[in-house]
């Protein structure tokens, strides 16, 4: 052998399983988050992945839930899935249809994976969080204290490139792979494509090799190069394959000294025997280990963004977080809800004609308060984290409405909204919509911010 390295998943994985175990024990009680798997295909390597997704919840004492349904059904049990609140995280093991059309345009597996709420969905592969990855977003809210769900297997390949020394953690994040050169082979939407823009993301230079074309990707940028897959390797530090056929095989010919190896597919693309005879190779041969771990990370990732403080979510100590102890709801543990109740109290409204929309997301996760019109013909949005169910009434002012919130938020609940005395509500679908118009000809008006407890917030 020639300082041949084969590196194990399962090893990696484990810090981070270690750090779920410590905080599901230390941070949720009898309650841990849930996930639901669904199962609609009859694929061996889905039903692997199944499996053992519901070992390693078993393992670090997340509730996990695997549901088989046929395919035809499948869409009803998921949108079921997003409007339940006692579950926190949803998985579709894929592929279920395939390249089959959908009614609703694109392919039908491409409408499931939108169709999951970005509340729930732990694969980070629904539009909202394909975009923000794309765009180099890396927070759901502008004060940076959300940070968007990743795509696991993508994601496992960064931590497994962590772990081996590639990303130099000296540099600023966002910069570690800068100077790397990363050939992905494979350009799917699940796998391929994300992981090259989330290592390019990274500051590094990745070729995207697809079965007709050789694209170099930088932050930002995909341009088309006549640079061959053999070229594309030899130049690269780390090469990623993910060829789901048992046809492919990297010529080992393409693989300079000191590479690393990442295989990602459930077919081996590449001779194990044939990397033995290549000084200092670093081989992954399989990671789904770590994918787990980074699905489990994604799930605690979705509870703490949009589910702590729902109704029957159970805190360390297993209390229940909706009591109307103002020590330990969220309202009073919350250092943006505070800030924006004393704002509240402290400034004066001066636009003359306002219309806000108050949802609450699930059961009480969060609140957003929409500014969808004014005088000034602005329109923002803001985020008050952490609501509790218990709040009955919130009195709204224009000035909370100032910072932009662009994320859209589905499966909320609606709680009463009242923006000062002169307010007149009306119900437009499942939204209660608040429109404050001054009477009297005044340019502005005081309002007080206040929450009631104790009460609930049904209408």
């Amino acid at each position: 052998m020639a300082n041949y390295k084969k590196i194990s998943a399962k090893a990696a994985s484990e810090p981070y399983r270690e750090e779920i175990r410590s905080a599901i024990e230390n941070n949720y009680g009898t309650r841990p988050p849930k996930l639901l798997g669904l199962l609609a295909n009859d694929d061996p390597a889905a039903k692997s992945y199944a499996d053992w997704t519901g070992k390693a919840c078993e393992d670090d004492k997340i509730e996990y839930e695997l549901r088989e349904v046929q395919k035809e059904n499948l869409e009803a049990a998921l949108h079921a899935a997003n409007d339940d609140p006692t579950i926190h995280g949803i998985i579709i093991y894929y592929p279920v249809f395939g390249a089959e059309p959908s009614f609703y345009g694109g392919c039908m597996d491409d409408y499931l994976r939108d169709s999951i709420s970005p509340t729930k969905d732990v694969e980070g592969l629904c539009h909202t969080y394909r975009s923000n990855l794309y765009r180099n977003v890396r927070y759901m809210d502008e004060a940076k204290t959300q940070k968007c769900v990743l795509p696991c297997t993508p994601l496992s390949v960064v931590k497994l490139l962590e772990s081996q020394g590639e990303y130099d953690m000296s540099k600023p994040s966002g910069n570690r792979l800068a100077g790397k050169t990363i050939t992905v082979v494979n350009r799917s939407e699940v796998v391929g494509r994300p992981l090259a823009a989330l290592l390019a993301n990274d500051g590094a230079t990745v070729y995207s090799v697809d079965i007709d074309s050789i694209y170099v990707m930088q932050r930002g940028r995909m341009v088309r190069t006549d640079k061959t897959q053999e070229n594309a390797c030899l130049e690269s530090d780390v090469i990623v394959l993910g060829v789901p056929s048992k046809a492919y095989k990297l010529n080992p010919a393409w693989i300079s000294p000191n590479t690393m190896i990442v295989n990602v597919a459930s077919f081996k693309n590449v001779d194990e025997d044939s990397l033995k005879k290549i000084d200092n190779v670093k081989y992954v041969p399989l990671v789904g280990k770590m994918t787990v771990a980074m699905l489990e990370r994604n799930l605690l990732r979705l509870y703490e963004n949009f589910h702590r403080g729902a109704t029957g979510t159970e805190g360390p100590s297993g209390s229940s977080t909706n009591s109307s102890k103002a020590g330990s709801d969220p309202l009073f543990n919350s250092p943006t809800m505070f800030w924006s109740l004393m704002t509240c109290v402290a400034c004066t409204v001066v636009s003359s004609i306002t219309k806000f929309t108050l949802q609450i997301e699930g059961n009480g996760g969060a609140v957003h308060i929409r500014r969808s019109e004014s005088r000034e013909g602005s329109a923002a949005d803001t985020r008050i984290p952490a609501a509790p169910t218990s709040i009955a009434d919130i009195w709204v002012p224009t000035v909370l409405a100032e910072s932009a919130w662009t994320e859209g938020r589905p499966h909320m609940k609606t709680v009463r909204v009242r923006a000062g005395r002169e307010c007149d509500c009306e119900r437009v679908g499942k939204e209660l919509t608040s429109r404050c118009e001054p009477r009297g000809g005044r340019a502005g008006t005081w309002v007080v911010a206040w929450a009631r407890l104790g009460l609930g917030l049904y209408l």
